[in-house]
């Protein structure tokens, strides 16, 4: 934001004007000429005021409707009354903080890793890739997530280059820290509770990426660049299909009556399935193998829990026993299906 004030003031002395008088005042943060006063009168010409705002562009008005704001904003700009900036023109952000011309802002950037494999190319995150960051200001009582009125609110940054970044992103505070929350994919539109459902197709395009819940949590800090570690909160099930009865087809590999939602809870890190059932259709994994992300749950004891179509074979598992599928990607369920599954009951 940059503030042109346009103002003037005379001192005249033996009928001279002091030039240099008016020059000096004309650099302070005056915003009315004032003519005379006349006891307790006192009159003023109010003065045009430019600004630029690097969210709104170009404002120009009269510095009456800041002069008797009486603290309240007029496009978004307001004249501080305490402060550092008391006095002066400032403009309110959307979170609340005022900011100068003079000061520079900066963007906050985030580097991001893992701590188990990745999503998308399960090694890293991948170009273009999107993730949803929200900032909590540290008041000394607490950094709670609120679905509201937090220091920065649903800031989407990209994934260039080997970090996330947005030019017009979050801020960097400088007076006070703040904890980031970050969140994959950029489909999340509510905090810090809401429900998230993996997709069903998950071997059409995009669909396994997009069904990869994760998140991250930072220290509270001042930094500009912010490494960010997130964590997998979903399952990850992986069918590997072994024997000579496999042949060179495709198989397709659908999991039955799996729950697929889960209620989530940012602030107690809390991430528990509810009872929303459908088929989910893996996706390729490599030769013969299938993998697909689901909500941690438990597989009852006789369950059709996979099925198996290859070459026009139809074949169902069935559980066993109780299996439970936890949570994190890095505990996978691994099921070979051998030659023999493929004899017709």
């Amino acid at each position: 934001m940059s503030v042109l004030p346009i103002q003037a003031s005379g001192h005249q002395e033996g009928g001279k004007v002091d030039a240099k008088e008016i020059v000096f005042h004309h650099v302070q943060d005056a915003y009315e000429w004032h003519i005379n006063s006349w006891g307790d009168k006192h009159f003023s010409i109010s003065l045009p005021i430019i600004l630029y705002s690097s969210d709104t562009g170009w404002h120009c008005f009269s510095s009456s409707h800041l002069l008797h704001a009486e603290g309240d904003t007029y496009e978004g700009f307001k004249i501080a009354t305490g402060g550092e900036y008391e006095g002066k023109i400032v403009e309110v952000k959307a979170n609340g903080e005022e900011v100068r011309p003079d000061q520079k802002q900066e963007s906050v950037s985030f580097t991001a890793s893992m701590k188990t494999l990745s999503r998308a190319t399960e090694t890293s995150f991948e170009e273009n890739d999107q993730i949803i960051v929200y900032a909590v200001k540290d008041e000394g009582n607490g950094t709670e997530l609120k679905a509201s009125g937090n220091y920065a609110n649903y800031v989407k940054y990209t994934y260039r280059g080997n970090k996330f970044v947005n030019d017009q992103g979050i801020v960097r505070p400088t007076e006070f820290g703040v904890r980031y929350f970050a969140m994959y994919p950029n489909t999340i539109t509510s905090v810090p509770t809401f429900r998230f459902n993996v997709k069903t197709a998950q071997g059409a395009s995009g669909q396994y990426t997009m069904s990869d819940l994760c998140t991250a949590v930072s220290d509270v800090t001042t930094a500009k660049e912010v490494n960010l570690i997130f964590s997998h909160r979903l399952s990850h099930v992986v069918v590997n299909l072994q024997g000579e009865a496999l042949g060179t087809g495709t198989a397709t590999v659908k999991l039955n009556n799996v729950n697929t939602g889960c209620n989530v809870d940012l602030n107690a890190n809390t991430f528990t399935a509810y009872e929303s059932r459908s088929t989910v259709y893996c996706a390729d994994n490599g030769t013969n193998s299938y993998k697909a992300i689901i909500v941690p749950q438990t597989i009852e004891a006789g369950s059709p829990f996979l099925t198996v179509t290859l070459n026009g074979n139809l074949q169902e598992l069935y559980t066993t026993t109780s299996r439970v599928i936890p949570q994190n990607l890095n505990s996978s369920l691994i099921l070979l299906l051998y030659e023999a599954l493929y004899d017709p009951k």
